[in-house]
């Protein structure tokens, strides 16, 4: 006691039934906090305090913050508490636990884990080394007999270590259902695990430096290596180090997985406890194919236990099937990602998919939706399931095996015509339209609603939705699947599998077009014509990215067939024909297929996919400026960007590295043309104005390229929050020639001596930003490069002190309309022709309000300005319209304004 008597003073008030969490400011290290809860806890006998320490908080110097949590079960209604070493910040977070005498009991309980044939042994703590136990196996996965028969000793229960975690000491073992995973770099994965409802969840983190290992997987297979290795010809003999088992276990747990885990708790720094595995034993793998080719090819690896797979696939037949499944892919040669099962046999894509509708139906509702994604839960279809059915079926079996008839394709009002007039489920009829709606249900089921007139909805449209009589209901339902009756991968437009049902279901979105076939049945609404659809092919797919690029999957993996993938994504001749279009996407990285995604979205682009209603003025507007967009014809100009070191390279495949960083390095390598013909380079440092440069990319590039003895470079910012982070970024490169100044573009005066810009630039200016820009080099006789964007943001700037129409000198009707057609989504060539005639006003804008000024005079006279109406490559950004101006010495002739298009060609 006399020591906390002399600690000095920090207080810690504690109240009942609370959970608090003390920040250390200073030398407060675990041994004093230790004395202070001892210290206390002799003041209150009956009190009772359990302090969790997190062992970083024994490695951290004494100037760092630490943390630690204190949880109690009766305090005193206040109770001072003095900590050496100075202030503790407290917070405190009430943490009721009226319902702890009210767990869930029903453990054992779960009527679809019941169908599982579920692992429940203790793993065996081994040392360094050895393999994780196995785990004795009953029956199979999906198994309608296979009742929960293993000792539970040893293993403790979800539900208590979920509210009791951080009152946890020692190694704990637990099994749970995955209802999330966050992976963080190659190093780190968050794993939630949860019981069957799903209410309950225990945080988990695997990091690879305390993931046990390395492991000898040959030797643990069987009972007989030697069996193993020549059913599977595998290799002799495998040294598995316990960074390449955590990279598998990373993999294969995934949302709808169920795994036991072996670990202890910690806490994060937040403080919140989480249980950090050291080994892991998948139980069950996830619920759809790619889960379970990801096992397959960790045991190809040799990073997965054979026998573990066996029982986490449920393969009836044991290792045998297993080493079956692994030479199919070690034949095929797709043992290094998921994008190759295209390459593997039908057999064994229709046993893997087997497996997982298997582990699918068992599951609980619960897992199922998390498995989905974790979006809300699908309704159950109970529409048309009556007549028709059988007939259904048997058509497309008789589909699946190349006997089927091919009826003569025709439109929706055909369809429903021969509907009316033939006898329900008598025969298959083919219908092509456009997918108006569609709706999916639990159980792989999805709707679709056939027209043969595309009405687009969005922003602005007001237009009565089709009757039922001019709309066509698709089924597409698992029980039409054929995979009983030997259907294989190449036969092109059957469904055949679980995994190509989904595909369509996937693809068939509002704006497709597909070919149905399918045998009439009768609906649950009167009036409505309604088919099974046995057989869809994509005749054009969506034009949204999205959609684009789950079609280059599905065409790269071979699930899409290449002449359907070529003909759906309209795929240009360099790209693929109908032979190799699957091969072609399949050798393209993600950087690639992305690209590929943005070029065919564009292509697909058109009055149909509309999302939004053009009107009769926009188009007026248009149709009036066709002459002036022919005198300011705009091109993809190709400049030679090179790589910025100012820049960080980004991540392969993001939004970083595939658009942002390119156009930064096109814009510089522009500004590189403008200050080498300025007339007052080499005399001093040009003056750059970035105006809304934000953070300051675009600005740390120009700086560091050209160097504090070629430019000094100002960014005009109006957000506090930005101009701060692009100081500290520019100070972290030690950049002198660049700073920040918060301010409005629009009412920015730089009319001081030494002040006025030389180039101003402007990376995606929204909207009138992009006019107040051009305003800036106008008034001061500066070059520019300016890219626009967003036609119809800030409205409510003024271009010099005018209002931005009267600036263009154009009636505010006609550049409303302008502005309208310019934002419109879904038809990039009316989106263009507004983005060219906008751009056209202000190229013309600039010839009328461009002075030169002092500091740009040359020999024989004042320097003039060459406008230049460009484009960067579209697969940086659909709006690439870019106004560059360039400070010459003789004024184009303005008569003849195309020639000024070749000025910096």
């Amino acid at each position: 006691m006399e020591h906390v008597a002399t600690w000095t003073s920090t207080f810690l008030h504690l109240r009942s039934g609370s959970k608090l969490e003390a920040r250390s400011c200073s030398r407060a290290t675990s041994t004093t906090v230790l004395l202070a809860a001892a210290a206390l806890a002799a003041m209150r006998p009956l009190a009772r305090c359990v302090l969790a320490l997190p062992p970083a908080w024994q490695r951290e110097p004494a100037s760092s913050r630490s943390r630690c949590t204190v949880q109690r079960a009766s305090w005193p209604r206040k109770v001072g508490l003095r900590v050496a070493g100075g202030l503790c910040p407290v917070r405190v977070n009430n943490n009721n636990n009226n319902n702890n005498n009210n767990k869930n009991n029903n453990y054992n309980n779960n009527n679809n884990y019941n169908n599982y044939n579920n692992n429940n042994n203790k793993l065996s703590r081994r040392s360094a080394g050895e393999a994780v136990g196995r785990v004795a196996v009953t029956g199979r996965w999906g198994s309608a007999d296979c009742d929960r028969t293993c000792s539970q000793d040893g293993l403790s229960r979800l539900e208590d270590l979920a509210t009791s975690l951080g009152e946890v000491t020692g190694q704990v073992e637990v099994e749970g259902w995955v209802r999330s995973r966050r992976k963080l770099a190659d190093k780190l994965t968050f794993i939630d695990l949860t019981d069957a409802s799903g209410e309950r969840v225990l945080p988990t983190v695997f990091r690879a430096e305390h993931f046990e290992g390395p492991l000898v997987v040959a030797a643990a297979a069987s009972g007989d290596p030697a069996e193993w290795l020549a059913l599977a010809a595998a290799p002799a003999s495998q040294e598995v180090s316990a960074a390449q088992r955590f990279e598998a276990y990373a993999s294969v747990i995934r949302p709808g997985a169920r795994v036991r885990v072996l670990g202890e708790a910690e806490a994060l720094f937040s403080g919140e406890p989480v249980l950090r595995v050291r080994r892991a034993v998948l139980l069950c793998a996830g619920p759809d194919l790619h889960a379970s080719a990801q096992v397959l090819f960790e045991v190809c690896r040799g990073a997965l236990d054979p026998k573990e797979a066996v029982d986490a696939l449920g393969l009836s037949d044991g290792l045998p099937a297993l080493a079956e499944l692994c030479r199919d892919l070690r034949t095929a040669g797709a043992c290094d990602s998921v994008s190759e099962l295209r390459r593997v046999s039908p057999a064994t894509l229709r046993a893997l998919e087997s497996q997982a509708q298997l582990r699918r139906r068992a599951l609980p509702q619960a897992i199922r939706t998390a498995a989905d994604g974790g979006g809300r839960s699908l309704p159950v279809y109970t529409g048309f399931l009556g007549s028709g059915l059988e007939v259904a079926t048997a058509v497309s079996a008789a589909h699946a095996k190349g006997r089927a008839p091919n009826p003569p394709t025709g439109s929706v009002a055909d369809a429903i015509l021969s509907l009316q007039a033939a006898v329900l489920g008598a025969a298959a009829l083919a219908v092509v339209g456009w997918v108006q709606s569609r709706r999916r249900f639990d159980g792989d089921v999805t709707v679709l609603g056939l027209v043969d007139d595309f009405v687009a909805t969005g922003p602005g449209l007001n237009v009565q939705a089709q009757g039922p009589e001019l709309r066509m209901q698709v089924l597409l339902h698992p029980l039409l699947l054929a995979e009983a009756y030997g259907s294989t991968f190449d036969q092109p437009g059957s469904l055949g599998s679980v995994a190509r049902l989904r595909m369509y279901s996937e693809l068939c979105s509002t704006g497709s077009r597909v070919r149905v076939i399918g045998i009439p049945s009768v609906a649950a609404g009167e009036g409505q014509q309604c088919i099974y659809a046995v057989a869809v092919e994509l005749e054009r797919c969506n034009w949204k990215l999205q959609a684009v690029l789950r079609a280059i999957e599905y065409a790269a993996e071979g699930l899409l067939p290449s002449p359907e993938a070529a003909r759906a994504l309209q795929l240009p001749e360099e790209v693929g024909d109908e032979k190799n279009a699957g091969d072609a996407l399949a050798a393209l990285d993600a950087t690639g297929r992305r690209w590929a995604a943005a070029e065919a979205s564009r292509r697909l682009q058109g009055p149909a996919s509309r999302m939004g209603h053009l009107p009769d003025s926009s188009t007026m507007a248009l149709a009036a400026l066709a002459k002036l967009r022919g005198a300011w014809a705009a091109e993809e100009l190709e400049v030679a960007a090179e790589a910025a070191p100012a820049l960080r390279p980004g991540r392969a495949g993001s939004r970083w590295s595939q658009k942002k960083r390119p156009q930064i390095e096109w814009v510089a390598a522009v500004v590189e043309c403008l200050a080498a013909s300025h007339p007052a380079a080499g005399t001093r440092p040009l003056r750059i104005l970035d105006v809304g440069g934000g953070q300051g990319h675009l600005a740390n590039v120009l700086a560091e390229t050209f160097g504090p003895q070629r430019v000094s470079v100002r960014v005009l910012e109006l957000g506090r929050a930005h101009v701060e982070r692009g100081r500290r970024r520019a100070a972290g490169r030690s950049l002198t020639n660049v700073s920040f100044l918060q301010g409005d573009a629009s009412v920015a005066c730089f009319d001081e001596p030494g002040q006025q810009p030389d180039i101003v630039v402007a990376l995606h200016a929204c909207g009138v930003l992009s006019d107040v820009a051009l305003g800036l080099a106008c008034r001061y006789g500066a070059a520019f490069c300016v890219c626009t964007c967003c036609f119809r943001s800030n409205p409510e700037l003024q271009v010099g002190g005018v209002e931005a129409h009267e600036w263009l000198e154009v009636p505010p009707e006609q550049l409303d309309a302008l502005r309208l057609a310019a934002a419109l989504t879904g038809d990039a060539a009316t989106a263009t022709l507004g983005m060219h005639s906008l751009n056209a006003l202000r190229a013309g804008a600039v010839l009328r309000h461009w002075k030169p000024s002092p500091q740009t005079e040359v020999s024989g006279g004042p320097a003039a300005v060459a406008v230049k109406l460009s484009r960067f490559p579209a697969v940086y950004s659909h709006c690439n319209f870019v106004l560059i101006g360039e400070v010459c010495a003789e004024p184009p002739v303005l008569e003849t304004l195309c020639e000024a298009q070749k000025i910096l060609q």
